[in-house]
């Protein structure tokens, strides 16, 4: 006995856009002679969210017997969360996804992932500093740049996957700019194998969850060693028309 499969997609888009205004009293729009008086700049919040669902239902999923039966629903929600102060900022987003996919019988699996979460502060007019996860290109490159060891591409578009630790962009002239960042990614994956080599002990005792720890380190130290530090570079220069550009990544 053959069957054929029907599917269908149900899309949906929900896109939701919030700014709220500075705090305090605001000031007139418009004084008693009509002119505008300009209202002072403050804090700003910016929220955006988009939310896309789907069904796909294979047509033998009504005969129980069938063991190829198939029924999977998609739900995700990606966000972005943006803060603007005078001097600092704040940027989040990321993707929750809530689907239950096919032989799932419609359990829902709960996946949560953060693309960028990150803290901005403005060194005058001359650079910025970024402390968090956050993605960052660096170096010239179509296929691959410099900037590619310390933040990773992923998927169909090249997409960069972020990194965590500290990027700090300087404007040393108008034709002169300066990047550097420090990636903190392997520190925090040995501090999370160190942990799980601990919980994994079944014995009681500290010689032993040490041992476990300082072998799920290899040849660092601790989570902190500095040989675990991953360094980046890069400096672009416009000299007329002629574009020069100069960067590379560093381990000890």
């Amino acid at each position: 006995m053959s069957s054929h499969n029907l599917s269908f997609t149900l899309p949906a888009l929900l896109t939701l856009a919030l700014v709220l205004a500075p705090l305090g009293s605001p000031a007139a729009a418009q004084d008693a002679i009509g002119a505008e008086v300009p209202t002072p700049a403050g804090p700003a919040w910016a929220i955006s969210a988009d939310a896309s669902a789907g069904l796909v239902l294979a047509s033998d999923a009504w005969d129980p017997a069938s063991q190829d039966s198939a029924a999977a629903w998609s739900l995700q929600s990606a966000f972005l969360g943006r803060y603007e102060g005078s001097s600092w900022g704040f940027v989040a987003s990321g993707l929750l996804d809530l689907s239950a996919p096919a032989g799932s019988g419609g359990a829902i699996t709960p996946a949560f992932r953060v693309y960028e979460a990150y803290a901005r502060l403005d060194l005058g007019d001359w650079g910025q500093a970024f402390l968090g996860k956050r993605r960052m290109g660096l170096g010239l490159g179509t296929t691959f740049a410099p900037g590619d060891l310390i933040d990773p591409r992923s998927g169909f578009w090249d997409q960069k996957n972020g990194f965590r630790g500290l990027d700090l962009a300087l404007s040393l002239g108008p034709d002169v700019s300066l990047r550097g960042a420090l990636s903190l990614e392997r520190n925090l994956e040995a501090y999370a194998l160190g942990l799980k080599a601990k919980a994994a002990i079944a014995t009681p005792g500290a010689a032993a969850a040490n041992a476990a720890y300082a072998a799920a380190l290899g040849s660092a130290t601790g989570p902190a060693d500095p040989r675990l530090f991953l360094y980046a570079l890069s400096g672009e220069a416009l000299l007329g028309s002629l574009q020069v550009s100069a960067s590379g990544v560093y381990s000890p």
